[in-house]
């Protein structure tokens, strides 16, 4: 739980996946499939540390 549950509850939703609470079915939500296309353009082990 972040400052967003604690603040709104279950009223606003946000996130990449969307969950039915009464069956607990996940959907990948519009704005999920958009970060892992994103992500695709980085491949793995191509970045730097810090």
């Amino acid at each position: 739980m972040d400052n967003f549950e604690w603040a709104q509850g279950y009223k606003m939703r946000f996130g990449l996946v969307h969950v039915d609470y009464d069956t607990q079915v996940r959907t990948i939500k519009k704005s999920g499939k958009w970060y892992s296309e994103l992500a695709a353009l980085f491949p793995k082990g191509n970045h730097k540390g810090a």
